[in-house]
């Protein structure tokens, strides 16, 4: 039992021993602890100052609203300008707004229409995104569009083949006219652009106009249009029906001259020929001057010629000339009467059809007619 106790004894001191050593070992590479601190509590940090908003509209126009802006505090800003009673959230006036450039001062959204009623609405954020927007839409309506140009039809009445009216601008820069059949437009919308692109042309726009358009159909209902273009860009339509009247049963005279002789001359140059048609009989001398491109003078080339009421002396190609003769041999008198219309010249084998029909300056509802059927003869004709 003795023995058991020594050793036991011994271990425990070589145990010890081992302890002591490494408590007092002064190995650098020991591990320090410093004894814990207490640390200063941290501040929270400031919140961002919200956003705040002053927005006055200043000025309206036609087409556009000037407002006045204050953004404080803000670092972006974004207006949205809807119809009157639109709801509107901050999402849309972020997505679908327009973002302002300065945050402070006047504003101007265009593109507007006249005679609208609007709300303006407006949204700010500040640096930590936090939006600010208007409580409720600033109203404002923008103001009537001032026409400065006009069209005015009058005299409308129609015959069984032509619809008569007088057109009249007024401070116009252009003027177009179109007759349409009313069944065709019933349901269209036919504006003011879509005359002046596609309808005849108005030479004259400092006096009225009378007008004598042929139309293909008896007993139709027909729509006369009239456009103008002021010399601002504003522009107007107006519009007036008319029934073209029943073929008539019993023969009309119309007046119009009959011929049946037709000598014509030829002048070319670079392809494109001036006629001079020469209307002879017992009782008349009618001379018309017309142009025509890529012709030949030794044959007279089909095709509608147009006059105008500012013709040249001398035609272009497709066009009548300023100069023409109407003399009553048996009086000796010369009907100078003629403001515009045209010469129809077809041909069917060696036989012509020249139909001459102008619109009288003193009254458009009378015309000058005549008429040629059967071969021209080429060379001026001779006493």
């Amino acid at each position: 039992m003795k023995i058991k106790s020594v050793r036991l004894s011994l271990l425990s001191l070589v145990l010890l021993g081992s302890v002591t050593v490494v408590s007092c070992s002064s190995d650098d590479s020991a591990p320090y602890s410093q004894p814990p601190t207490e640390s200063e509590p941290t501040e929270p940090e400031e919140e961002a100052e919200k956003a705040t908003l002053d927005v006055v509209v200043k000025q309206v126009t036609e087409s556009s609203v000037t407002f006045t802006l204050g953004a404080k505090h803000a670092v972006s800003a974004y207006y949205h300008i809807v119809d009157k009673g639109v709801e509107v959230s901050q999402k849309e006036i972020l997505e679908k707004g327009v973002k302002v450039e300065a945050l402070e001062g006047d504003v101007t959204a265009e593109g507007l229409l006249p005679g609208k009623e609007y709300e303006l609405y407006v949204a700010a954020l500040n640096q930590e995104e936090v939006v600010t927007m208007t409580d409720k839409g600033i109203g404002f309506t923008t103001k009537d569009q001032v026409v400065d140009v006009s069209i005015a039809l009058t005299e409308v009445d129609a015959t069984h083949e032509r619809v008569l009216f007088t057109l009249t601008p007024t401070d116009a820069v252009q003027a177009r006219y179109m007759v349409l059949e009313k069944a065709d437009v019933a349901d269209l919308d036919i504006t003011a652009e879509f005359v002046l692109e596609n309808g005849n042309n108005i030479i004259n726009l400092k006096q009225p106009s009378n007008l004598k358009p042929k139309v293909s159909k008896p007993d139709t209902d027909y729509v006369i249009y009239a456009a103008g273009l002021s010399a601002t860009g504003m522009t107007v339509v107006v519009s007036e029906e008319v029934r073209t009247k029943e073929v008539p049963t019993d023969p009309v005279d119309d007046g119009t001259l009959r011929f049946t002789k037709l000598n014509f001359t030829g002048d070319e140059v670079n392809k494109n020929v001036t006629y001079y048609l020469y209307f002879t009989s017992d009782e008349w001398d009618v001379t018309f001057k017309i142009a025509a491109t890529d012709a030949k003078e030794e044959e007279l080339k089909e095709g509608k010629y147009i006059r105008n009421s500012k013709a040249e002396i001398n035609p272009g190609p497709g066009q009548v000339g300023k100069s023409y003769t109407i003399l009553n041999k048996k009086t000796n008198e010369k009907d100078t009467d003629i403001d515009y219309g045209d010469i129809i010249i077809t041909k069917q084998g060696a036989n012509y059809k020249v139909v001459v029909d102008m619109v009288r300056l003193s009254d458009f509802k009378k015309h000058f007619k005549a008429e040629f059927n059967g071969i021209p003869v080429i060379g001026e004709p001779r006493p």
